[in-house]
């Protein structure tokens, strides 16, 4: 069912739950119960977000990267030391 909604969510772009309910057919008290705790997971492990209005959206990953400017410098009171080159420092 996850797929599923994964894949209805990206075709329609932002939906309501009851929108979802009535395309995969969970408009019962049971099956929408379960459609429920199935996007309530979902949430928790970050695949899909409520927005304020109610709507869902899947969630957008976002990549991390290392600054591309700075140097490292092991010290003995942090793992290491970045000094950026605008003069501000960061300790790890």
């Amino acid at each position: 069912m996850k797929d599923r909604i994964k894949e209805y969510v990206q075709d329609k772009g932002r939906v309501t739950v009851n929108d979802l309910a009535q395309a995969l057919g969970k408009d019962g008290s049971k099956d929408f119960r379960e459609l429920i705790k199935t996007l309530s997971l979902m949430e928790r492990k970050h695949q899909i977000r409520f927005e304020e209005d109610g709507s869902l959206t899947l969630e957008v990953k976002k990549n991390m990267r290392l600054p591309s400017r700075g140097f490292f410098m092991p010290i003995k009171m942090a793992l290491a030391l970045l000094v950026w080159k605008a003069r501000r420092t960061t300790f790890l």
